[in-house]
């Protein structure tokens, strides 16, 4: 009886074992310096091996004063099935920032002919801004996917703001000075933006007034002031009208 229970109790010690080297080889497959980010409302787990990785700093505008600020945006790919992850630290966004992200992805893959479920996706934000709105960062994504599929690296010393349309052209985006201004600010030392906003126009009024048969007739005129936006911010200014046309300056 004695030989018996000494036998099972080898048995129970052997399946401890077991289970205890197959535990520490699932925690070393997912390990920190094995991976790069859990999302933590799914399994989705990118791989440093199997992952491409970019950055870019993308010209913001600090609403409470109109101030121009950066962002810093992260973006991985890695074989999967079409998921796209968006994480935006400390600040928040508007449904137009997510769609422009998802669209320029669309877009990118599109461009390169590739299905929408060969890869995953996971985007990473930090801004300076307290808040993210508008789609005038598509264009940036765009660059930053094409980057990642075509295997190549983005110029720092470059930024670029504008939305993303449909057939790959760079629409408007707003607050082009102040951009420009962060865009200085943050070390590039040329800055591409939409079609025609390489100036600034304000219209300025003026009372202007003249004398009828000795009465005075007064009338407000209007002026347009246009205002050449690269030597405002000493910064080098350059209108692209596509995404080929942008990545021509911004990738390598």
């Amino acid at each position: 009886m004695e030989r018996k229970n000494i036998g099972i109790l080898i048995l129970l010690g052997v399946v401890v074992v077991i289970v205890m080297i197959n535990t520490l080889q699932n925690q070393k497959s997912i390990s920190p310096e094995n991976m790069i980010y859990t999302y933590e409302t799914s399994t989705f787990i990118l791989n440093k091996k199997d992952a491409r990785y970019v950055e870019m700093r993308l010209p913001a505008v600090y609403e409470a004063n109109s101030t121009g600020v950066y962002a810093l945006a992260k973006m991985y790919v890695a074989p999967g099935y079409g998921n796209i992850f968006i994480h935006i630290n400390n600040v928040l966004y508007g449904e137009s920032t997510e769609h422009s992200i998802r669209k320029a992805i669309k877009y990118a893959l599109k461009h390169e002919n590739i299905s929408e479920d060969a890869y995953d996706f996971y985007i990473s934000i930090d801004s300076q801004a307290n808040m993210l709105t508008g789609p005038s960062a598509g264009a940036a994504f765009a660059i930053m996917a094409l980057a990642l599929l075509q295997n190549k690296s983005i110029n720092e010393s470059v930024m670029i703001t504008g939305t993303l349309l449909h057939d790959g052209r760079i629409g408007a985006s707003g607050k082009i000075k102040e951009k420009a201004l962060a865009a200085k600010e943050s070390g590039a030392t040329l800055f591409l933006v939409p079609p025609g906003l390489s100036k600034q126009y304000d219209l300025e009024q003026r009372e202007y007034c003249d004398n009828w048969g000795g009465k005075e007739y007064c009338e407000i005129e209007e002026y347009a002031n246009i205002t050449d936006l690269q030597e405002l911010t000493h910064i080098k200014i350059v209108e692209v009208t596509t995404i080929d046309e942008a990545i021509k300056y911004m990738l390598f």
